[in-house]
């Protein structure tokens, strides 16, 4: 499985604010695509 994450996502990934600890799990194990745009 491929997740699509949109840019607010990673960044909020990337600087701890996800608060929800199955998501970040799965944001860390899943290979993942970047959208550039906001869906």
């Amino acid at each position: 499985m491929r997740l699509l994450l949109d840019t607010c996502i990673v960044y909020d990934w990337l600087m701890g604010q996800i608060r929800d600890a199955e998501a970040e799990k799965l944001i860390q194990a899943e290979d993942a695509y970047v959208s550039p745009i906001t869906l």
